[in-house]
């Protein structure tokens, strides 16, 4: 069974836009939605819908929960949530590398590189 087979059969809900997420989370741990966003290039809202999903799954939606991210306060902001992976998180993106690849740089980062 392939990489992306095995992604696919156990979890259904997992797409590119998460993969990135969490290769962002996994380069950048303890780093923030807004973080993400500005790396990624998109909205605020896009990663956070998205990091809910892959964490404890969006309020009354708690069983599409991925149980792939933990988000946690930060000590000096409370207004700040810090993001990091758990072990299933650290599966999914051994099962995607051949996907994603496996460098940690952005595809904001790579384009720039090109240009």
């Amino acid at each position: 069974m392939s990489a992306l087979d095995q992604l696919a059969k156990r979890w259904p809900g997992l797409d590119m836009a998460k993969l990135r997420i969490l290769r962002e989370i996994e380069s950048r741990p303890g780093c923030g939605i807004c973080d993400i966003a500005e790396a990624l290039r998109v909205d605020h809202q896009h990663v956070q819908f998205h990091v809910a999903t892959m964490a404890g799954g969006k309020k009354d939606r708690e069983r599409a929960a991925l149980g792939l991210v933990t988000i946690s306060k930060n000590q000096f902001d409370r207004r700040r949530k810090e993001l990091s992976l758990t072990k299933q998180g650290r599966q999914v993106l051994k099962l995607a590398r051949p996907l994603i690849g496996s460098d940690h740089k952005t595809e904001t980062q790579l384009e720039l590189q090109e240009q």
